[in-house]
């Protein structure tokens, strides 16, 4: 509608976004908690690719590399792994959205995640092996995998990242030394990773007054924005920023609207 207008367009390329795990049966997907306490993350041919004690909405960035040999993203699914240490720590989802339902209000899209993660097991959403090298057959098995995984490379991944927890130093990705538990408590488990989270930042560009511009930065007239539609954040957005964004600067527009003189 604003393009309609003459308006232009800006941080298109922005989204807030992170991991989250998505599963058929359910229509939403749940974010993830915990995700650096004694576990790794790593792509379809089983390297771990970066500090999984990340920036929430930052995160997504990190997956969406493409690889122009292979003809695919190879870490759009990238895979969660733990031992029974983290199994038994508390759920994998987070408390917000799916995994938090009103009280009183029951629906398709709440679920409730059991404590040990047991219930999620038996459902398929959680593998488990006995051995590293069983987990990793599981997720070259997976169809989303696309036939990339070496599961001698995935035994190798987690042996050097044991080695840096023995060491006390992640000096691979500078995970805090706090957060490093080494995977060598079997049972081994792996979960599904997919990009998702809150909101795209990209829309109508406007001025510090929230009117919106024309390419050649002059303002249309009547037409203000603000929040998540053509945010100023861009890529650098911060949790429970729009909704900052959206109090003052909606407070601002409102300020130049009702200045606006009634159409006859």
């Amino acid at each position: 509608m604003a393009l309609g207008v003459g308006a232009a367009l800006w941080q298109m390329n922005s989204i807030s976004y992170r991991v989250t795990m998505k599963f058929p049966e359910h229509p939403i997907a749940f974010g993830t908690q915990h995700h650096s306490q004694m576990s790794i993350f790593v792509d379809k041919r089983g390297n771990r690719f970066s500090n999984e004690r990340f920036k929430g909405h930052a995160f997504g960035y990190e997956l969406a590399g493409y690889d122009g040999y292979a003809l695919c993203y190879p870490r759009i699914p990238c895979y969660w792994i733990f031992d029974e240490k983290r199994r038994k720590l508390g759920p994998l989802a987070g408390v917000h959205g799916a995994c938090n339902p009103p009280r009183g209000i029951k629906g398709r899209i709440h679920y409730i995640w059991s404590e040990d993660n047991s219930a999620e097991i038996d459902r398929g959403w959680i593998w488990q092996a006995n051995r590293i090298e069983e987990l990793g057959r599981f997720i070259a098995a997976d169809p989303d995998n696309n036939g990339l995984m070496d599961t001698s490379r995935f035994k190798s991944t987690v042996q050097r990242y044991n080695q840096l927890c023995r060491d006390g130093e992640d000096i691979d990705f500078h995970r805090p030394k706090s957060s490093l538990g080494p995977l060598e408590d079997p049972p081994y488990y792996a979960v599904k990773l997919w990009p998702g989270g809150p909101n795209t930042q990209g829309g109508p560009m406007r001025n510090i007054r929230c009117q919106v511009l024309r390419p050649d930065k002059t303002p249309i007239p009547r037409l203000y924005a603000c929040g998540e539609l053509g945010s100023f954040f861009g890529m650098l957005y911060n949790g429970g920023g729009n909704l900052a964004e959206n109090i003052a600067m909606g407070s601002l527009a409102g300020e130049y609207v009702v200045q606006e003189k009634r159409w006859k």
